[in-house]
């Protein structure tokens, strides 16, 4: 039956001409002409400064609601044969059908309206009736444009498109057809105050900014910003979609390159030939597509490999090149047509009226699209194809082979070196600093509460400074040599760091908080073996937040080189992990952190000692170290989430964002030294006086604090 449904088809369209105004199932005519015809009217009248009144007609169920005895009459005054008349009759007589539904299917039934679904010919035989419906009330185009029932109308007043609105409306229905008027909508371009609205049938049409139109997105104020998202949109659903195949790590680089390529590049290209992008915009599609492409390899960006070799393992070139490579090839369908194609017309009508140049330039600008397809007998592309001329290095090798120039030497490098002088420091001064805390507050000093405090947080910043000079190789060698059990503890013990750091430093700040309210019962109830509880709960719960970043890590050979990398599986798991672990390490750390000071500080003035600072210096200054440290690193993290940083920016801040982290656990020994009481007179002292002084310090502040403000509650019940 197809193949006769296809005989049949092309001898009727032989013999039966179209209206041009019909896009639809056209040959040689596709989506992108009609896009382009709507998108150049519209930007020809925001240039003008003109309105462009625009409706978008939506008939409620179209192909059902076709009556036969119109088919056959728009098929005879089309100029069809009456054999070919009766054979799409006969295909048509007699026709049944049954409805299944959930609890059965019913008897069968006659149909005796609409045109079969899923056939053939009904695409063909729906023009022919729209072509004869249409004949009285469409104009040319682009006034009148058509893609099988979706009619876009066009005119310079609101008055004119609400009278073509009503004539189409009775032109369509007095033959059987409906224009729905709740799912038909009105956008203005350039629209002034007081242009009101437009009605059909007293009803009030839904005005819109913006319509999708044929799959494109276009907006009355011809931005492109949804568009390009709803571009990345698409392009994710369809990675979703063969993400089985994608993230499989028995697949070769090349055959995931080539399903990419064939299934979701398609839908993040679709309709951007009609599209003027600017940098940015086309820098959030290659961003997107990176990513992608990331998430396929098992590669981050904290791997810091270029972009250039991750395109060149797929074998998939830039989005940009692939994007003006699409509009070329439109641009040289469209001349090669013949003199009277609509669209050529158009070019020439309306780009001639506005840019006098013999030069076709397809990088987008800013005046518009329509000066990238300008008309002339010579022109200039500033176009590179993309054949792989960045990447012939790949060509020659296996997907998994690495070309010469990745192994390259970090000491080559001036910002490579910088970061290693840097880790470097930081490796020695919080290993010896974060050492003599450990030794003077667990071994020299008298246990008490604030001994408790420091010790864990040296402990624990102890071991990742132990642990960094492993990713201090890595950072050199560009290769993890250490197996895949450091590769999963160093990670470990960075956010075990991490959160174990900044809950402490909850506690503390709590535990100061209640210090200044209730200072009787602070000092009644502030044991050792709570403040030893609680450190063992905050461990715990560090612990248990670190793992989901660990279990995703894994070790592989890519590119010639061992990686030790995070490997999510899906963007979901991705984004949970990053946003749980900036919510309860950092904004809701920070904002109880806030709330305690700022009691504290109210309490403080209110009992006139706000000189009293002594007991909370050095407790500020560790929470504002930590805060000014890993601020950057969860920036990074939100903006790597939210894409709104090209990947060179994201890549480099990670490397500078976890050194600035990593900071945090040898500054706070120095600020110990630093902070703590009649520093210049202690400067004869040996460090480890200066550190048991200052934690000590801590301690004797905190007590003469309690102790006064005993007394002043004293005083207080005594002159009541």
């Amino acid at each position: 039956m197809k193949v006769w449904e296809r005989v049949v088809e092309a001898r009727l369209r032989k013999v039966v001409e179209i209206c041009e105004q019909q896009y639809g199932f056209m040959p040689r005519k596709s989506t992108t002409d009609a896009i382009f015809a709507l998108r150049i009217l519209m930007e020809k009248y925001r240039d003008g400064q003109r309105e462009l009144h625009c409706v978008f007609v939506d008939l409620e169920k179209a192909y059902d609601r076709v009556p036969r005895e119109e088919l056959s009459y728009c098929m005879r005054k089309s100029g069809v044969a009456e054999k070919y008349v009766r054979v799409v009759q006969d295909m048509y007589e007699r026709s049944r059908t049954v409805v299944r539904c959930a609890v059965g299917q019913t008897e069968e039934f006659n149909v005796e309206v609409g045109l079969h679904q899923g056939s053939a010919l009904s695409p063909f035989l729906f023009a022919i009736v729209m072509d004869q419906l249409s004949e009285e009330v469409r104009q040319e185009s682009p006034w009148t444009m058509m893609f099988a029932d979706d009619i876009v109308i066009c005119s310079e007043s609101r008055e004119q498109v609400e009278e073509n609105l009503e004539m189409w409306r009775f032109a369509l229905e007095r033959r059987g057809m409906k224009v729905s008027c709740s799912k038909t909508e009105y956008m203005c371009v350039n629209e002034r105050e007081g242009s009101g609205t437009v009605r059909l049938q007293g009803e009030e049409v839904k005005k819109v900014q913006e319509f999708k139109y044929l799959g494109s997105t276009v907006q009355s104020k011809g931005e492109c910003g949804k568009e390009v998202k709803k571009r990345v949109h698409a392009g994710w659903n369809g990675w979703r979609k063969v993400s089985g195949v994608l993230c499989d790590q028995k697949i070769s680089a090349r055959i995931k390159g080539k399903v990419y390529r064939t299934v979701v590049r398609p839908a993040m290209l679709y309709g951007l030939e009609t599209v003027s992008l600017r940098k940015r915009q086309e820098s959030e599609l290659e961003v997107a597509e990176l990513k992608m492409l990331r998430f396929s390899l098992g590669v981050t960006r904290l791997d810091r490999i270029r972009n250039e070799y991750i395109r060149g393992t797929a074998h998939v070139g830039r989005l940009g090149d692939k994007v003006r490579e699409a509009r070329l090839r439109w641009f040289g369908h469209v001349q090669r047509r013949d003199s009277e194609y609509i669209d050529l017309n158009k070019f020439r009508t309306l780009i001639n009226s506005n840019v006098n140049c013999e030069v076709v330039k397809l990088m987008p600008v800013k005046k518009g699209i329509f000066q990238n397809f300008t008309m002339g007998t010579e022109f200039m592309l500033d176009f590179v194809p993309t054949d792989y001329a960045n990447y012939t290095e790949y060509n020659e090798l296996n997907d998994m082979d690495e070309p010469h120039s990745v192994h390259h030497s970090c000491f080559k490098e001036i910002p490579c070196m910088l970061l290693l002088v840097v880790n470097v420091i930081i490796i020695l001064l919080g290993i010896v600093g974060n050492g003599m805390v450990i030794w003077i507050a667990g071994f020299k000093m008298k246990k008490t509460v604030n001994t408790t405090w420091y010790l864990s947080l040296a402990i624990s910043d102890f071991i990742f400074c132990a642990t960094l000079p492993f990713n201090t190789f890595y950072i050199v060698t560009s290769d993890w040599t250490f197996g895949l059990f450091m590769c999963r503890f160093t990670s470990f013990v960075m956010f075990l760091n991490m959160f174990s750091s900044i809950f402490l430093l909850v506690i503390i700040s709590v535990d100061r908080c209640i210090a200044v309210m209730f200072p009787v019962w602070a000092q009644n109830h502030r044991t050792i073996r709570k403040a030893s509880l609680l450190v063992l709960l905050s461990w715990v719960l560090a612990v248990s937040l670190s793992i989901p970043s660990t279990i995703y890590r894994e070790v592989k050979h890519h590119l010639g080189r061992t990686r030790c990398h995070n490997n999510y599986n899906s963007q979901d798991i991705h984004s949970s992990i990053a946003i749980c672990r900036f919510i309860f390490s950092f904004l809701i750390p920070f904002l109880v952190i806030i709330v305690c000071y700022s009691v504290i500080i109210f309490k403080l003035r209110s009992n006139q000692m706000a000189k009293s600072t002594k007991p909370f210096k050095i407790m500020t200054a560790l929470i504002v170290t930590f805060f000014v440290c890993w601020l950057p690193y969860h920036t990074l993290v939100l903006a790597e989430l939210t894409q709104i940083l090209s990947n060179d920016i994201i890549t480099i801040g990670f490397k500078i964002g976890t050194s600035v982290a990593s900071a945090n656990s040898f500054l706070n020994p120095i600020l110990y030294v630093f902070i703590g009481n009649d520093f210049r007179k202690k400067v004869k002292n040996s460090i480890l006086s200066k550190i048991e002084n200052a934690i000590g310090e801590e301690g004797r502040n905190m007590s003469r604090y309690l102790s006064r403000s005993n007394s002043v509650d004293a005083r207080a019940s005594t002159h009541i």
